[in-house]
């Protein structure tokens, strides 16, 4: 089977919309409510329920509102507080033309678990350069009936909007958001403690049944199962990117804080959610052990899958670096610093600088952690050409691989010299030692090959090139060939 040859495959990070100065974290929205005194005390009675408001919001020279919206609390254990501390809240538009930025609610953390008030944006930044489509962050000082309540999050609601952006020729038939109730009920696709249907039919949730039952099987069955119905590199990207992260509470470590989209396709995808208790909060998470989520578990029972995890732990902390988070870390919280200050209900400006400081320290550590976690994993020695009438035969020699690293198998990529792009063909038989790679064409051929094992992918062999000519003579193809290696 052809694949592309990157190591990760990763959805493209959407270009802006009509809401993307929504979400710049350098920027402070002030969002004010009002509610009359029979939603405050709907709320009492039940902080989940939506009830009637008044929002308005100014960011610099715009301003929205005074618009007719429903409100509710946002936030269980740790985070669920009542309107007499620093409530977090969810505000839905009901009128499609009054909505900011286009977007159907807003989601304001109280970030009353995050004490360096950049968790979640530095966290989220991440998912989102790796290619995992995640919200986007800004921040808001909110005020209700002329209350301060300080210092707010603006997290992107994930939605279909969010995922059409993302996804723009896939659409959503499923968005479901798992969260509290953990792995007791997972196993159960309509156990309602669980799941949360954001999005779609919520009676007919056959496509996360799908999914839950191949938790019934291992090793390669569980990756051939998946793949029918799941993007299983870009599950392997959220995994990693949590646990690099730190993220303790979501899915890969916990089973919770993340949402499952299917699109009309039918191709799932995963999601991160609750980001409050990352970068160092609670200190950092093997890249291997127990704890796993059940999906995870499963990948680690198969070779092909352990790999597609490893290549993804490894393009996270390759990642990490190119992003700078540690210098970005510095000046997010710079332009936010003086709305900490202000805040009456949060920790206060000193601790939320030791916070961030212990934050910027957990990001130039971590890649550390990777290095030492990681097997280093050997090339294939070598290879060969024996070029054939449009077709090549490869030889190689199998490699000495570091104790504990497991063999899957062989990635061969090969192009003609004048391509920009490398097919690729898997050999998941570890003991192979060549293979054919035919319906070539007449030209000069580039071949390389790359170990596949339960720590990702080798770096390939030195590119071997071959010339094929298949000529006609006498009712016979001959071709003549030249084979000299090249730099890697």
């Amino acid at each position: 089977m052809l694949f592309g040859a990157a190591p990760v495959a990763a959805y493209t990070p959407p270009s802006n919309d009509d809401a993307a100065w929504l979400y710049k974290p350098s920027t402070v929205a002030m969002v004010d409510l009002q509610l009359p005194q029979s939603s405050i005390d709907a709320l009492w009675a039940d902080a989940r329920t939506y009830v009637p408001g008044t929002f308005k919001l100014t960011s610099g020279s715009r301003s929205f509102g005074p618009w007719a919206v429903e409100v509710r609390l946002k936030g269980r254990w740790g985070s669920g507080y009542g309107l007499d501390g620093k409530a977090a809240f969810k505000i839905k538009f009901p009128n499609s033309r009054q909505r900011v930025g286009g977007v159907k609610k807003l989601t304001l953390n109280n970030m009353v678990q995050d004490a360096s008030y950049i968790t979640e944006t530095i966290s989220y930044e991440l998912f989102r350069g790796m290619g995992v489509p995640a919200p986007r962050t800004g921040y808001a000082v909110v005020s209700l009936n002329g209350l301060d309540y300080g210092l707010h999050l603006n997290v992107e609601t994930p939605d279909d909007r969010m995922f059409e952006r993302w996804l723009p020729s896939e659409g959503t038939k499923h968005l479901y958001e798992g969260s509290y109730g953990c792995c007791y009920n997972w196993q159960d696709p309509y156990s309602d403690e669980h799941f949360d249907v954001d999005e779609g039919d919520p009676a007919d949730r056959s496509d996360l049944a799908a999914l839950l039952n191949t938790l019934s099987l291992e090793g390669l069955a569980w990756r051939q199962a998946v793949e029918k119905i799941a993007d299983l590199r870009a599950l392997t990207a959220m995994w990693a990117v949590e646990l690099y992260v730190g993220h303790w509470d979501g899915y890969a470590w916990t089973v919770n804080n993340y949402f499952v989209h299917n699109t009309k396709r039918n191709r799932i995808t995963m999601h991160p959610w609750g980001l409050d208790q990352t970068l160092g909060a609670s200190g950092p998470l093997p890249f291997s052990g127990p704890g796993w989520g059940n999906l995870l578990d499963r990948c680690l029972t198969d070779v092909v899958c352990s790999s597609y995890f490893s290549d993804a732990v490894l393009a996270t902390r390759d990642k990490a670096r190119a992003l700078a988070l540690d210098a970005r870390t510095m000046t997010v919280f710079a332009a936010i610093s003086p709305y900490i200050e202000a805040d009456t209900r949060g920790y206060g400006l000193d601790s939320a600088t030791w916070w961030r400081d212990r934050t910027v320290e957990f990001l130039q550590n971590r890649p550390s952690h990777v290095d030492e976690w990681y097997l280093p994993v050997s090339s294939p020695v070598n290879l060969a050409i024996s070029p054939g009438a449009a077709s090549a035969r490869l030889s190689w020699g199998a490699p000495e691989l570091a104790g504990g690293v497991v063999s899957g198998g062989y990635l061969i990529q090969y192009k003609r010299s004048r391509d920009r792009t490398w097919r690729a063909l898997e050999i998941l038989d570890p003991s192979a030692t060549s293979t054919l790679v035919s319906g070539l064409a007449t030209g000069r051929y580039e071949f390389k090959v790359s170990t596949i094992s339960s720590r990702g992918a080798s770096a390939a062999t030195k590119t071997v090139t071959a010339w094929l000519s298949p000529a006609r003579r006498g009712g016979h193809f001959i071709s003549f060939a030249l084979t000299s290696p090249v730099g890697r």
